[in-house]
């Protein structure tokens, strides 16, 4: 009995030992196997021979465990404990086993009483309560309601005919049946049940987490934080939180409810961080106006966080910590200003940067200063403009996206201040300060070759236009109307192909390019702002198709029938121009009216080939008198 006194002279009722039970367990397996070796054993039935070292050890490491229990003190309760409680909710075996619990332990109890380990009044207690409990056990272990959670996965994994030999098998199917109790255990609450609560309501709950917070003192604490997350980082060092309340989301959706509802002046970063989402959806979707509008907001109530002391944009974050970077934002924000032709809030924003971050990198320095400049040239403000982009130059003389972006300015054939040679010069100076540039440079000089020619295409044809009209007699007033309108026509007209030269310009110039013209850009662009503008512009851009056939014949007989059908048809221009005009900006639908009027007046085939369907029958287009009357002087 060497060993027995050995471990038990290690033993201390009253704190556990992962030493003690190690050697418990080795001293325990040793009595087992003695056990199965002894006469005692054969008491048992055939079924229960090879279950007793189970029963025995397990029951051993947990009357330790649970009771720090050994055998030399054993007591009937916690028998008990074990038997209906540990036993049924955590060991996952055939009902034989739990049947095997009451012979096996008795039978144990009486060879340990014989071996002098247990005494007789002892044994006979422990074999008492066993009888006792016999059914129960049984009972018990059979009863899913007394499984514990790991017990039950088991059970279902046998249940489903898993392998428990295949570890991994087993494992992945035990972790997605853990994955799955987790999630029953979280309560079900949503963002709209905990709207749908009264004031009242939310803070009771919050209380039953153990936030114990008034009205008042919410009101108070949202006052001195900027976000939601600031806030519930204060609660958890004030209060004692209940787990519950993480695991249910409630603790971050019942502030953001009542951040909103108790004090909607007060805008919280999570809220600013929505706008900034809900931009960026417009934004990926190219809805520049939408995006700028959702971002606008966002940023009026940004900026009101900025301090004096933050001279880096890139430090703003410790002050926003939203998970977008305000650096990042603001370069996307500025960009879709410039898209959505929101050129002078551009320059204010760009302006405020500036003022409010004068410390921030270069790169940021720089992007702001050149799109405000961009946006200077873009209201036609040149000579503001120029200035911008020389004090760029000058704040960053080896930066080459100065001049590129300068000379950009000057390589649009489309503006009025196209310059080539300036542009040209812009962009080589900047090709001399960074040769890693070379390829844009050539590329966009390139470019600017391609509008040399058709600004040149433009100005020999307007001059021939001119000559002719001249020769009509016309008088000087009536050949600039014609002149200018003719201009815009011939600019929208030229920039659409590839090859500017007179030939490409021919063979580009077809029906839909006219009705194009008449229905869509000159009304779009404003040339058109009346009945009275339409009659003038359709008159004058007859007469330049009229000059073209005279001077060239580059219509055939056929395509002259279809422009003068053009001409003939008046009404569908009407129309497009009444239902542009009926356009308000400042109605909130605008965009979408816009949208609908250039789909349906856009689909020139259609409106086409249903006008010449009525000409097959009448050789004319059938006007109203008004309208007969309106147009009687134009062909």
């Amino acid at each position: 009995m060497k060993k027995l006194v050995d471990i038990e002279e290690e033993y201390d009722p009253d704190s556990f030992s992962e030493k003690y039970l190690e050697k418990l367990m080795n001293k325990m397996e040793e009595l087992s196997e003695t056990f199965q070796n002894s006469d005692y054993s054969k008491q048992l039935t055939a079924d229960q021979i090879d279950i007793p070292s189970g029963i025995i050890v397990r029951f051993t490491e947990s009357m330790y465990d649970y009771h720090l229990q050994t055998y030399e003190n054993w007591e009937p309760y916690a028998l008990e404990c074990i038997c209906l409680d540990i036993f049924p909710r955590k060991v996952s075996a055939e009902i034989d086993y739990f049947k095997a619990i009451y012979p096996v332990l008795t039978t144990f109890f009486s060879f340990l009483n014989n071996k002098g380990i247990l005494t007789d009044n002892q044994a006979n207690h422990l074999k008492m309560k066993l009888y006792e409990i016999s059914d129960l056990i049984v009972e018990y272990a059979a009863d899913p309601r007394h499984w514990g959670i790991a017990k039950s996965m088991m059970m279902e994994a046998i249940e489903a005919g898993i392998d428990m030999e295949d570890e991994a098998v087993l494992t992945s199917f035990l972790q997605l049946k853990m994955s799955e109790h987790n999630m029953s255990l979280i309560p079900i609450i949503n963002m709209e049940q905990v709207e749908s609560y009264t004031t009242e309501e939310i803070l009771k709950k919050l209380w039953d987490y153990g936030i114990t917070i008034t009205k008042e003192q919410f009101l108070q604490d949202i006052h001195s934080h900027y976000s939601v997350d600031d806030l519930i980082k204060n609660w958890e060092k004030t209060y004692t939180i209940n787990p519950k309340c993480f695991e249910s989301d409630f603790i971050w959706m019942a502030p953001t409810v009542l951040w909103k509802r108790l004090a909607p002046e007060k805008i919280s970063s999570e809220q600013i961080e929505d706008l900034m989402e809900k931009g960026y959806e417009f934004f990926y979707k190219h809805e520049d106006e939408k995006a700028c509008r959702v971002w606008l907001e966002a940023y009026d109530h940004l900026k009101v966080r900025f301090r004096p002391e933050i001279k880096r944009i890139n430090d703003f974050d410790d002050v926003f910590k939203g998970s977008h970077y305000v650096l990042n934002w603001s370069q996307d924000f500025i960009m879709t200003l410039w898209n959505a032709g929101l050129h002078q809030k551009q320059i204010e924003i760009c302006q405020e940067f500036l003022n409010f971050f004068p410390e921030s990198d270069d790169f940021f320095i720089h992007n702001v200063l050149r799109h405000r400049a961009e946006s200077l040239f873009a209201l036609d403000k040149i000579i503001e403009g120029e200035n911008a982009f020389k004090v760029l130059v000058k704040k960053f003389p080896d930066n080459p996206w100065g001049y590129i972006g300068w000379g950009d300015q000057y390589s649009n054939f489309l503006e009025d201040f196209f310059n080539y040679n300036k542009a040209k010069i812009l962009y080589l100076k900047g090709l001399e300060k960074d040769a890693s540039v070379k390829d844009i440079v050539l590329r966009r000089i390139g470019f600017l070759e391609v509008e040399k020619k058709r600004i040149k295409l433009k100005e020999d044809l307007l001059l021939d236009y001119v000559f002719y009209l001249s020769e009509k007699k016309l008088s000087k007033p009536n050949i600039e109307q014609k002149k200018g309108y003719i201009e815009k026509f011939l600019t929208r007209t030229i920039i659409y192909i590839e090859d500017p030269i007179f030939q490409e310009f021919i063979e580009s110039l077809h029906i839909e390019q006219i009705l194009r013209y008449l229905g869509f850009w000159s009304i779009k662009d404003k040339i058109l702002t009346s009945k009275f503008a339409l009659t003038k512009l359709c008159r004058s851009v007859k007469s330049f198709i009229l000059f073209l056939q005279d001077s060239y014949k580059v219509f055939t007989n056929e395509e002259m029938k279809e422009i003068k059908q053009v001409f003939n048809s008046k009404d569908f221009f009407i129309e497009c121009l009444e239902d542009f005009n009926a356009i308000n900006k400042d109605n909130k639908l605008y965009e979408k009216k816009f949208q609908e009027w250039s789909s349906k007046h856009l689909e020139w085939r259609v409106w086409y080939e249903k006008n010449k369907e009525n000409n097959c029958s009448s050789k004319k287009i059938r006007l109203s008198k008004k309208k007969r009357a309106l147009f009687k002087d134009i062909l």
